[in-house]
């Protein structure tokens, strides 16, 4: 499943629209497994023209199911999130997902991971919200 939304409520004046939210790019830089869990370390890049004021990164697991896969509400949050990211500024983020979490559970499609990524560009108005979801294929286009 992958999803870009805005607020298109006043489209005439707000700088978010679906094509800079898709210049938010996100890559998976690193992975690594341990006793304790699984630890990730995305790239999160603002190629859009936008400062990314705020924003918040989650990692989940999607459900299998027999008509596909459906979406997790266990998300964990990335550390390392910073405010106002500049257009072509780029951070490193951290994601754990405990393997209490997971292991055992046959339901969880542990190869693709989903991210989700909610965030205001220039200003903290509904206006300038959007929310970008997907898997990691979707957010390094």
């Amino acid at each position: 499943m992958l999803t870009t939304s805005c607020d298109d409520s006043s489209a005439s004046t707000s700088p978010v629209n679906a094509t800079e939210v898709d210049q938010i790019t996100i890559t998976l830089d690193h992975k690594s497994e341990s006793p304790e869990g699984i630890s990730y370390s995305l790239k999160l890049k603002n190629r859009s023209n936008h400062v990314l004021i705020q924003n918040n990164v989650y990692l989940s697991y999607p459900i299998k199911g027999a008509a596909g896969s459906s979406e997790n509400n266990f998300k964990a949050e990335a550390k390392g999130n910073k405010l106002n990211i500049k257009p072509d500024e780029e951070i490193i983020l951290n994601v754990f997902a405990p393997r209490a979490e997971y292991e055992g559970n046959n339901h969880l499609d542990m190869e693709q991971f989903h991210l989700q990524l909610t965030g205001y560009l220039d200003e903290l108005t509904d206006n300038d919200h959007f929310e970008k979801s997907g898997d990691i294929s979707y957010f390094n286009q």
